[in-house]
């Protein structure tokens, strides 16, 4: 899907670390605000493991938004089934 300059497509292998980039980014923003987000120095490849597991997951979906050849955002879906008690 292409949306102006922008285009949402499922996410590759190759798009990770610009993802996790984004997501120290967030950290980053959030540490500000409460320094409860506070990153770990092993946070990003942390995350870019726990991402590189969920493409290949069956129950879950990241997509990017990219800009100019660069991601600019992502979201991740999971599908998560739960008994019912």
């Amino acid at each position: 899907m292409q949306t102006g300059n922008v285009t949402i497509r499922k996410a590759e292998l190759s798009d990770l670390t610009e993802i996790g980039d984004l997501w120290i980014e967030l950290m980053d923003y959030h540490k500000k605000l409460d320094p409860f987000f506070t990153c770990s120095p092993q946070g990003a490849e942390l995350f870019k493991e726990y991402l590189s597991k969920q493409l290949e997951s069956e129950q879950a979906a990241i997509f990017v938004a990219v800009d100019s050849a660069n991601v600019a955002g992502r979201c991740l879906h999971r599908d998560q089934r739960y008994e019912q008690r």
